[in-house]
């Protein structure tokens, strides 16, 4: 209060987290969330759900190469194609796959080519 009125103020608030006692939960947790949006986006053919999976895994990882690369293929696939690309300029700017040769099974999606093509850029 100045001189008697109610007026707004700033104030510093200190909270503790506690994330996790394991070391691997992050990794573990986004690995299962990259291995259940393969297996939608590519068997199930279902990029809607596979994109809510890799956004999952990607908020455990956010510079996760791999997440980065099939989420934008899903992307792709739901027409999102800025989305898309913005991913994959991400993983170049992330210094691009670590090992590309697990992304070729993907060769079948609209965004394959693409992607490639950014990755190459």
């Amino acid at each position: 209060m100045i001189n008697g009125e109610s007026v707004p103020m700033e104030s510093e608030i200190s909270l503790i987290y506690k994330i996790s006692d394991q070391p691997d939960y992050f990794k573990d947790h986004a690995q299962k969330y990259f291995s259940m949006g393969a297996e939608t986006l590519l068997m199930k053919q279902n990029p809607k759900k596979a994109l809510r999976l890799f956004d999952r895994g990607i908020v455990l990882l956010p510079n996760d190469r791999s997440l980065l690369a099939l989420r934008g293929l899903a992307r792709f696939e739901l027409g999102d194609k800025d989305g898309a690309v913005r991913d994959w300029t991400r993983i170049k700017n992330l210094g691009g796959l670590e090992d590309p040769k697990y992304i070729e099974n993907y060769y079948k999606l609209d965004g394959f080519e693409q992607m490639t093509m950014a990755l190459e850029k």
